[in-house]
């Protein structure tokens, strides 16, 4: 045996020790690993095969005043991608654009939502097609994190049935996160009212979303579903709309803006435009809105799973007059629907009484040299209030309009302007729309021109001629269709200004009342009795021998008295914009009817005649046999 040195033998026990000492360190690692954080590791992986999900609450119901369904919800086949296996995957992302026709920075943006490390499910798209749903099948396995599921969406079964009133609702965005309280309160899968109603009442329609415990695959695939905390409806909300009134509105309105476009106007240039309109119907026992359309309108069902680019193109293109505007809480020049209030403020203030009469020979010359010329050449003759009203005299309310101002003048205040916001014209009505621009109008006073004429000193102050174009309805004055309705719906009841209002109540989703609103008068109007009844028998006459008398020539007057006012809104560069203002039957008013047209010509024809139409449905009444286009 050869022979092994004292040196080399320390040497070799050492290294033993040292291998001794690494094995023991070694096994009690593995003791450690296995005894002592086992637990913790195993519940690792168990929550690596199971994750939570939020289950989407459906949205609440809007309903109309009989509890007929305006908008509710339908189960929808949405593509689901889960973060953290597609953001990575470039591949995925690029298939997933091309199928579901999306830009690969769409479909980032929205996965990017969440954390990337998140193991939540963002929705891709909702609502596709079969051939998508197939193909999506059948690559399941080729496409990690990528999940079909069903989930509820928004329904609009009236398509663009009252859509201005009803919005739409679409996945919460950034934006929708910076205009809201409680950002923190929202998935990225929930849905939040856009616009309209929608958006107004967000806070009762949202429900609680619920929990899904799912067990998953290494591809992020549902395999089956351990346990469900079900979700909370949203509460529904009850409205003042009448479906059926709704749906005659819409479609007279519509009908009257492609009549007026077979007309030939009357400057000689071609037929009407007829770019849009409004209809607006109240209830005139309490102001609730039975109806609100506008036209064109648009189909909220686009939005539903995310509009695609054609048809925003289409929506945005001015070409098809502005479909998302809503007409009916927008401002215009209310023309000749206007001159009750400077025949109130006459009255009240003493310029005028039942017998006060002026001559109109057509033009009128008490600021020479600028002359106003009334709408018909020869003149109307000797006229007073009742008949200056029925024949809407373009030399009468001139006249009204010099004397009130020379009060201003000596010191009484701007009459004309006080009366107005009196009569709820100049500020916003209350209704419970988001706000849109120009739906408070404009009464233009003394400081109002001094602020928008500051650059311009000379058009700064005030002239006798501001007030002349006022008193007819033009120059600086806007008002909206639903203000002239409220304007009228005060004179109907002798003073009762209401608050417009949609909403009814609010009940959860099994019935149980959350809140009611009840129709609320914002201030009671201190003109005499006596005054309101001269002006309704001047807005009677209108319909029986005046500006309106041809399109209620066949209307049985004799039973359902109307009285109305005639408007027709000089707009520079376009055409007449047409107005109809209403209410009956007189002595026992119900309705409410304010019609407008733009560039549709003189009030008396197409505003009229869509008015007429509309008060032979709410009171029952058969068509006649021919229709008048005139």
């Amino acid at each position: 045996m050869a022979y092994i040195s004292e040196d080399i033998e320390r040497r070799l026990k050492l290294l033993g020790l040292i291998a001794l000492l690494l094995l023991a360190v070694v096994l009690l690692r593995l003791g450690f690993l296995q005894v002592m954080v086992g637990q913790v590791y195993a519940l690792r992986a168990e929550e690596n095969r199971y994750r939570s999900v939020p289950v989407q609450a459906q949205r609440g119901l809007i309903l109309d005043r009989k509890g007929k369904i305006l908008v509710g919800n339908r189960p929808a086949v949405a593509v689901t991608a889960m973060p953290s296996l597609v953001l990575g995957n470039q591949a995925t992302v690029s298939e997933l654009s091309d199928i579901l026709n999306m830009s690969a920075e769409d479909i980032q943006r929205k996965l990017n939502y969440l954390d990337q490390s998140s193991e939540e499910r963002v929705i891709l798209k909702e609502g596709i097609d079969e051939k998508t749903k197939v193909y999506l099948s059948e690559r399941r396995n080729e496409l990690p994190g990528v999940s079909l599921e069903v989930v509820p969406v928004r329904n609009y079964p009236g398509g663009d049935l009252a859509a201005h009133i009803l919005g739409y609702a679409g996945k919460v965005s950034e934006e929708d996160l910076k205009r809201i309280a409680d950002p923190q309160s929202y998935h990225p899968t929930d849905e939040i009212g856009k616009s309209g109603l929608e958006r107004v009442y967000e806070n009762y329609l949202r429900g609680s979303s619920g929990q899904k415990i799912m067990e998953i695959d290494s591809h992020g695939r549902p395999v089956r579903v351990i346990r469900i905390t079900e979700s909370v409806p949203g509460s529904n909300i009850y409205l003042s709309i009448d479906l059926d009134i709704q749906k005659k509105a819409e479609e007279v309105l519509e009908k009257w803006i492609y009549l007026a476009r077979q007309i030939e106007s009357e400057d000689g240039e071609g037929f009407y435009k007829a770019t849009g309109g409004a209809v607006v119907i109240l209830d005139a026992s309490n102001g609730e809105v039975l109806a609100m359309a506008s036209f064109p309108a648009y189909d909220p069902n686009l939005f539903v799973g995310g509009i695609s680019q054609k048809d925003w193109k289409y929506l945005i293109d001015p070409a098809y007059y502005h479909p998302f505007n809503n007409r009916a809480i927008r401002s215009y020049a209310p023309a000749s629907t206007y001159k009750v209030i400077p025949a109130i403020a006459g009255l009240e203030e003493g310029v005028l009484d039942a017998n006060t009469t002026f001559t109109c020979r057509g033009v009128w010359r008490e600021l020479e040299p600028y002359l106003w010329h009334c709408w018909f050449k020869p003149g109307h003759g000797p006229s007073n209030l009742e008949r200056a009203l029925e024949v809407s005299c373009g030399v009468f309310f001139p006249q009204i309009g010099l004397e009130l101002d020379r009060k201003r003048r000596l010191g009484a205040g701007e009459l004309l302007q006080n009366y107005s916001f009196l009569f709820g014209l100049g500020e916003a009505s209350g209704i419970d729309l988001p706000p849109e621009f120009g739906s408070a109008g404009r009464v233009p006073t003394e400081e109002w021109k001094r602020e928008f004429n500051q650059d311009n000193s000379e058009n700064a102050r005030w002239f006798v001629g501001d007030t002349i174009n006022m008193v007819i309805g033009q120059g600086d004055l806007l008002a909206t269709p639903l203000q002239i309705a409220n304007l009228y719906l005060a004179i109907a009841t002798r003073g009762d200004l209401y608050v417009p209002r949609l909403a009814t109540k609010v009940e959860t989703y099994d019935g149980q009342l959350v809140e009611r609103f009840e129709p609320k008068i914002k201030r009671k109007i201190g003109v005499k009795r006596e005054y309101f009844d001269l002006i309704e028998r001047g807005l009677v006459r209108v319909t029986q021998k005046g500006t309106a008398a041809r399109a209620f020539a066949d209307f049985p007057l004799d039973q359902i008295p109307v009285a109305g006012k005639t408007g027709t809104a000089e707009v520079v560069g376009r055409q007449h914009t047409a107005w109809f203002a209403s209410y009956a039957p007189v002595g026992d008013p119900q309705y409410i009817v304010v019609v407008m047209v733009e560039e549709a010509g003189a009030g008396g024809g197409v505003a009229a005649q869509a008015s007429q139409e509309i008060y032979r449905f709410l009171f029952g009444l058969e068509e006649p046999q021919e229709g008048k286009e005139g």
